[in-house]
This record gives structure tokens, sequence and C-alpha cells, in this order.
């Protein structure tokens, strides 16, 4: 990896993760569904009834943040911190690249070098690296560069490889055969950083609205689908214009209902889709005792 693009190797890293992340949510395994029909669940909306809890409190109703959701949140505050500081060193590296390619483009000074050694890392994608060696004035200067596999295949320790270097700093040079990091590259990080800030704290987020001002209803569930660190709860109700509505929440694994139980829902009776469990895993509401 070229060394103007270390940087940003913790970001592909958060990157890599986030996808795996979601790669197990969607590929959940699937349990048996229970078929639920209109007339259950018009039985149950006349038979449900809300927490007390719920009913007692006027909207929007008092919530507080558990234990995971500050997690959450507290990784964020250390994942924009550490962004940050990344943004920050990236910065510095690009801009110091952009001046070398400057001075190299204004005052470069076409030369030989020697390769000294070369090598490759393994893994899933190869990369390819030589060290050379160049005189200016009356000094020996060192350097080390990315190359195609081909160019690399062909060279060998004394091979010698066209190069420019700049005379006013003779410790700037690149080969004529150097790779250069594609373009797209560099959109790379700051597409990782946007995604994992909304998406992080989605669920919080949402949670929270849905405790503080969301109708409560009753559900029937329709499937329980084991995903990492929990269930995947779907099920169905009705909102207040008597629509079916299909829902899904996270549960933890013990405290996940069964098919065909009836549960609690929270929903917005503007957005009926946007639905979760009660009570909700990342927040509570904030009474004395709950």
């Amino acid at each position: 990896m070229p060394a103007n693009l270390v940087p940003f190797l913790p970001f592909v890293i958060i990157g890599v993760g986030v996808i795996a992340v979601l790669l197990i949510v969607l590929s959940r395994r699937r349990s048996k569904a229970v078929p639920v029909d209109r007339e259950r669940l018009l039985d149950l909306q006349n038979q449900w009834r809300a927490p007390a809890e719920l009913l007692s409190l006027p909207v929007p109703r008092p919530v507080r943040l558990t234990v995971q959701a500050k997690l959450v949140v507290g990784f964020m505050v250390l994942f924009l911190a550490g962004a940050g500081a990344f943004a920050v060193f990236g910065v510095t590296a690009m801009e110091r690249e952009r001046q070398r390619a400057e001075l190299l483009g204004r005052e470069g000074v076409s030369s030989a070098a020697t390769v000294v050694r070369k090598w490759s890392t393994s893994g899933k994608n190869t990369s390819y690296y030589v060290q050379y060696s160049y005189e200016a004035g009356d000094k020996l200067y060192h350097r080390r560069a990315r190359i195609s596999s081909n160019a690399w295949r062909r060279l060998n320790p004394g091979s010698q490889v066209a190069m420019r270097y700049a005379p006013t700093d003779p410790e700037v040079s690149r080969l004529d055969l150097e790779s250069s990091a594609p373009s797209w590259l560099i959109l790379f990080p700051p597409v990782i950083f946007v995604v994992v800030i909304v998406l992080l704290p989605l669920p919080v987020l949402t949670q929270r609205r849905l405790l503080q001002s969301g109708n409560p209803t009753g559900a029937i569930v329709t499937r329980v689908v084991p995903v990492k660190n929990g269930q995947s709860v779907r099920y169905q109700f009705l909102d207040m214009a008597g629509n079916e509505v299909a829902g899904s929440s996270m549960a933890s694994k013990a405290g996940a209902p069964e098919p065909g139980q009836a549960v609690t829902v929270l929903y917005d009776p503007n957005r009926p889709r946007r639905n979760t469990l009660y009570p909700p895993q990342m927040v509570r509401l904030d009474l004395p005792g709950l």
C-alpha cells in the first residue's frame, strides 16, 4: 500500500466491518412463518389493552437511554474523535503528496535509479514494491515505490529504472513506472464515515421517537429469525385506519416472543411502517422502577 494511503486504512477496516455486519443481518436464517389473516388481527384489536404505563403518560412520554444505547453513543463519540484525528493526518499526508507532485512537475529532472530489493505483500490483493537508490549531487538517496505486477516481475536487484527527482529537494522522486492510487479511492473514507454516522444512531433515534410519541397497538408475531446477538421478530398489526402493516424488530435471545404470540408495538401514526416492539431495546420510559 502506498504511504499516502496509510492514513485511510482505519476507515477501510471500519467499512469492511460495517459491510460484514450488514451481510450477517441479510443472511439471517429462515424459520417457519405463522400465517395471520385480517380476521385474527381484528379480534386482537378488540381484545388488546395497552400497557398501563403507556396509557398513564401524556405524549411526549419521558424516556431514557438503555445501557446498550449508551454504548452506541459512546462508540460514536470515540469514532468521531478517531475520525477527526485521522482526517487531519490524512489531509496533511495528501497535501504533502500534492506538493511533491507539483514540485516534480515543475522542476523534475530525468535520471536513472538502481533497484536495491523487491518484495510483495500477501493477502486477498497482492501489492508489489521495490526499493531503489539514486544519486543527486554527491549524496545517495533511497525510496520505495509501489509498481505493477508485470513491472515487478521484470525487475531484479541491480536493474536500472527511469525516474525523476527534484534538484531543490532531491529526496522527492518518482519512478516512471510507479503505480498511482485510483482516484476513486480518495472518496472511500468519507463515504464510510457518512454511512457509519447515519446508520449507527438510527435505531436509537427511531426507538426514542416512537417511545415518546408512537401509538401503541397489539400485533401478532409471524416469524422469529435467529441473527447475530439476538432474534429478528417479525409481526403484523392494524393501524388506526385499519390497514394491515408488517414490521420487524430486534429482540434478545432470551426475551424474544414466540411465533403466533400477541405483543405490543409502537408505530408512527403518520408512517405506520416505522414501528418497533415494546419495550424497545435502546430506550425505556423514564419512570422510577422502570
